[in-house]
C-alpha cells in the first residue's frame, strides 16, 4: 500500500502531527512537490476555520453577545487579497503560506465584545448579569486587515523612534528589536505579556511563531486551535478550573453553561 501524503493524513485526522512535521521542513514547503501538499493542507484548515468562525459568530448574536467592531467581526477577503498580499510581501517579506491562505479567504475576525456588556467599575466582585456578560474579556481571534496591520506597524514604527530619541540608545527588547532581521507584521491583539501578537518577516514556512509569554512558542494554528476548543473564549477555561475565578472590572460569564452551546458544529483543525 503507498504511504499517504500529507494532505490525504490531515484529512484522516493526523491534524497535529502533520502541521508539526510541516512546520518542521522549513522553507523546503515553498518546493515542490511539497509545496502543493502543504497549499492543500493550509486550504483544508482556513476552510474548517472558517466554517467554526460562521458557527460562533452567528450563535453569538443569537445569544445577545454584542460585538465591540460589528463591521470588523467577521469579512471575507475582498477581490484584491491577492494584490494585498503581494504589497505586503514587498514592503515586508514573505508571509508564511498559512498567513497567505488567510488573507485570500478572510480580511478580518474581531470577536472583542463591547464595554457594556463586559466591563464594571466598582472594585468588587463581578455581580450577576446575563450569561453572556464578560464572555469577551481577554479574546483571542483576533486577526486584523492587513491595511490594520500596516497602520498599527507604521505606529509602532513611530513610537519606537521616539523612545530611541528620548532615550539616546537604541531600543534591544522585543517586540521593537532594532537589529534583528526582518520585519513584524502585527496581527492584533497582544498576548498575555503585554507584546503584540504577530509575524516576523519574511517566513518561508508554512507557519510561524507570533508570540511566546513565557510557555513557548505559538504558532498561528496553534492559536486558532486553542480558541476553538474554548468556544472561541479560551481564557475562561480557567473559571471552570478555578470557582473563584474573574477577571478584575469585568463581568464573569456562565460559562459552564456556554462553552457546549458555543462549541456545537464546530470542526478539528
Amino acid at each position: 500500500m503507498s504511504k499517504l501524503g500529507f494532505f490525504e493524513r490531515y484529512q484522516a485526522g493526523a491534524y497535529v502531527p502533520v502541521w508539526r512535521e510541516l512546520i518542521a521542513r522549513g522553507s523546503e514547503v515553498r518546493d515542490e512537490p511539497l509545496r502543493s501538499e502543504a497549499i492543500s493542507v493550509c486550504e483544508e484548515i482556513v476552510r474548517r476555520a472558517q466554517l467554526n468562525l460562521r458557527i460562533l459568530h452567528a450563535r453569538l448574536l443569537e445569544l445577545g453577545y454584542e460585538f465591540a467592531d460589528p463591521e470588523n467581526s467577521l469579512v471575507d477577503a475582498p477581490p484584491n487579497a491577492e494584490a494585498d498580499i503581494e504589497t505586503v510581501e514587498r514592503e515586508l517579506g514573505m508571509l508564511p503560506l498559512i498567513a497567505r491562505k488567510w488573507y485570500a479567504t478572510l480580511a478580518s475576525v474581531n470577536f472583542c465584545q463591547s464595554e457594556k456588556q463586559r466591563v464594571f467599575w466598582q472594585e468588587v466582585h463581578p455581580p450577576a448579569g446575563p450569561d453572556i456578560f464578560g464572555l469577551g474579556s481577554h479574546p483571542v481571534l483576533i486577526f486584523q486587515s492587513l491595511s490594520s496591520c500596516r497602520q498599527q506597524l507604521q505606529q509602532m514604527t513611530i513610537e519606537r523612534q521616539e523612545h530611541v530619541r528620548q532615550m539616546k540608545e537604541k531600543v534591544l527588547e522585543r517586540p521593537y528589536e532594532t537589529n534583528r532581521v526582518g520585519h513584524f507584521l502585527p496581527l492584533g491583539g497582544c498576548a498575555s505579556n503585554c507584546e503584540p501578537k504577530g509575524f516576523w518577516l519574511p517566513c518561508e514556512a508554512v507557519d510561524g511563531v507570533i508570540y511566546d509569554d513565557g510557555d513557548g512558542d505559538t504558532y498561528f494554528v496553534d492559536e486558532l486551535r486553542l480558541a476553538f476548543r474554548w468556544g472561541g473564549f479560551p481564557f475562561w477555561q480557567w473559571g471552570l478550573k478555578k470557582p473563584d475565578f474573574y477577571s478584575p472590572y469585568e463581568y464573569r460569564p456562565n460559562f459552564e453553561k456556554l462553552l457546549p452551546l458555543l462549541k456545537e458544529g464546530f470542526v478539528e483543525l
